[in-house]
């Protein structure tokens, strides 16, 4: 609480070069950062591609973001495996910045943020 007060990541993972080392390695040190989560004002949003090598298990981690992370923070929007975008750099391209600059600049702008983009 009070370090951050808007968290937007894209194809979160740990760093390295094995996707299976780092899927499994990375998948549990981010579930222990999530879990215990305090009660803070900080704003979050999580995007994942389909076929990213270094994100485990999407559905699994969609579903803990929400159980652990709703309550907790004063925003969290989950922008889970869009539509036409794929890869651990999914989000690396103009297109998607095309499509969802918006969005991520209102999450992070304004006094209510969007639930959904």
């Amino acid at each position: 609480p009070g370090v951050a007060d808007v968290v937007v990541t894209t194809s979160a993972a740990m760093s390295g070069t094995d996707p299976g080392d780092v899927a499994s390695k990375g998948e549990a040190n981010f579930y222990s950062l999530l879990h215990g989560t305090p009660k803070q004002d900080t704003r979050v949003m999580f995007i994942q591609f389909v076929d990213d090598p270094f994100a485990g298990d999407e559905d699994k981690r969609a579903r803990r973001l929400h159980d652990w992370l709703e309550t907790q923070v004063g925003a969290l929007l989950v922008l889970d495996r869009p539509e036409g975008f794929s890869g651990h750099g999914g989000g690396n391209t103009g297109a998607f910045g095309a499509k969802y600059g918006a969005c991520v600049t209102h999450f992070v702008m304004d006094a209510v943020p969007p639930k959904s983009c």
